[in-house]
């Protein structure tokens, strides 16, 4: 985390720069966790073809006191979560064709070439 900087004064955890691993502090949303042992966090999954765990940890990140230093502690490790389709197109992004009356489209696909046919479909649509 100390060579974690945030890109701008508004930003807190969980960093980008500390990809792939993420982290919130258990009080980030639930102020009331260090008194009642109970809290909950949102976190947003996106779909990076691989299975997700969560992990519990104690100890904060860099928490040192006068002859001691606290590390953290790994205390409980989630199930993991998967996404129903791990190779579901993503990321669709559209750019000027070649011409001004063409336009390209592309995603990302887990897909081989062989496994699935690319195609898109476009036209009005009834409401």
């Amino acid at each position: 985390a100390s060579t974690c900087p945030a890109e701008n004064r508004l930003v807190n955890p969980p960093f980008l720069c500390s990809a792939p691993i993420k982290f919130q502090y258990a009080n980030f949303s639930s102020h009331s966790y260090k008194n009642t042992g109970k809290g909950s966090l949102k976190l947003q999954l996106i779909n990076q073809r691989s299975d997700f765990s969560f992990a519990l940890f104690t100890g904060g990140l860099a928490n040192v006191f006068p002859y001691k230093l606290y590390t953290p502690k790994l205390v409980a490790v989630s199930n993991k979560v998967s996404f129903l389709n791990p190779n579901a197109p993503v990321y669709p992004r559209l750019a000027q064709g070649k011409t001004w009356d063409e336009i390209t489209v592309t995603w990302t696909s887990g897909y081989g070439i062989s496994d699935a046919e690319p195609f898109v479909e476009w036209g009005r649509k009834e409401g």
